[in-house]
């Protein structure tokens, strides 16, 4: 287990978004069961149209996830229900050696 993950106890399911559904939605993919360390927590951060909003969530999982997807804490199947939250922002930060990367995205 790396450094950045084994801190990672907790589960999640993400849906990653996919084409338009023809009524000003996102379709998504199929339920992916990812770790993570989910933060109930209201930080700052930029949309990526540069927007400054407030996260209600910073989850941090052990890969990349695409924003304009969803996340829930949990474990879930089938299409996202009322407490997946829309991912509004990624980031990732590479550790000194440059052989990880921390995952972080804002809900």
């Amino acid at each position: 287990m790396t450094a950045y993950t084994e801190n990672m106890n907790q589960a999640a399911t993400y849906w990653a978004p996919g084409a338009n559904d023809g009524f000003g939605g996102v379709m998504f993919g199929a339920a992916v069961a990812v770790m993570c360390r989910w933060q109930e927590k209201a930080e700052l951060f930029r949309s990526p149209d540069g927007q400054e909003l407030t996260s209600s969530a910073v989850v941090y999982v052990d890969r990349l996830l695409a924003v304009r997807g969803k996340l829930a804490l949990g474990t879930f199947v089938g299409t996202p229900d009322a407490s997946a939250r829309e991912i509004r922002q990624v980031g990732q930060s590479p550790s000194l050696g440059a052989d990880e990367t921390l995952h972080k995205v804002f809900l």
